[in-house]
């Protein structure tokens, strides 16, 4: 967990290095917000016994600074936050799986604009995810949780409606914009090897003096294919 927040911690300065040394070379500088669905698709094992299917659905949401580099070249610094999860029946109903995760990554959209509106682009991130697991049977439930580190390298195409240099007014300056992008996000496997009562005290009492037995779960790695869609809101300085 250290290791992965000195990580976050380094990319981020470099992505402020970066940005300063390039704000001279910027045609036009963008605040950046997006908001984005999101799915996964991974053939692990430990995953698809969990969730009874290779996919997953998931929201997310980015902050970040656009600058408008030299030849039509945009590189966009993110800051990122992202959900994903299920909750299913497996063995006709005698066992609830409930999975979640959550992600906080930094990371930057590479752009080039062939048109003011449109462009391919590319977006890679890295950081920490942390992940729970819950088992409901017997009307019990046992859950576990893991920390890890995530990653993303993904492309795809992002247009714009309203973006352009001209405008000078507050309005003008705004723009909204879309983006499709198509990847694979790579997840640290998840041992959910001792997943304890959720009901049961941590220590025996007189009105509960039976220990719950810990349950294996083995692990879980979400890795697989990634698609996201996304919307997003520019202000242009």
């Amino acid at each position: 967990m250290k290791t992965t927040k000195r990580i976050i911690i380094g990319l981020l300065a470099a992505l402020t290095v970066l940005s300063a040394s390039l704000a001279t070379a910027t045609a036009a500088n963008e605040l950046y917000g997006e908001s984005r669905l999101s799915t996964v698709s991974s053939s692990n094992e430990g995953f698809v016994n969990a969730a009874g299917d290779t996919s997953t659905g998931g929201v997310g949401i980015a902050l970040g600074y656009e600058l408008g580099m030299v030849d039509q070249i945009a590189l966009r610094p993110l800051l990122m936050y992202d959900v994903q999860g299920f909750d299913g029946w497996r063995f006709d109903g005698d066992l609830r799986t409930r999975w979640g995760r959550q992600q906080l990554m930094v990371g930057a959209d590479v752009g080039y604009d062939i048109f003011t509106w449109l462009r391919p682009m590319a977006r890679l991130a890295m950081g920490d995810s942390h992940q729970s697991l819950t088992f409901t049977a017997g009307g019990q439930d046992y859950r576990d949780t893991a920390h890890g580190m995530s990653g993303l390298v993904a492309g795809g195409l992002e247009a714009s409606i309203g973006r352009s240099p001209m405008g000078t007014d507050p309005i003008s300056r705004l723009s909204l914009g879309a983006n499709m992008l198509f990847g694979y996000t790579f997840q640290t496997e998840a041992h959910f090897d001792e997943m304890t009562s959720v009901d049961a005290p941590e220590e025996p009492t007189d009105e509960d003096p039976w220990r719950r037995a810990t349950y294996d779960a083995d692990t879980i790695q979400a890795s697989g294919f990634a698609f996201s869609f996304g919307v997003s809101l520019r202000y242009r300085f």
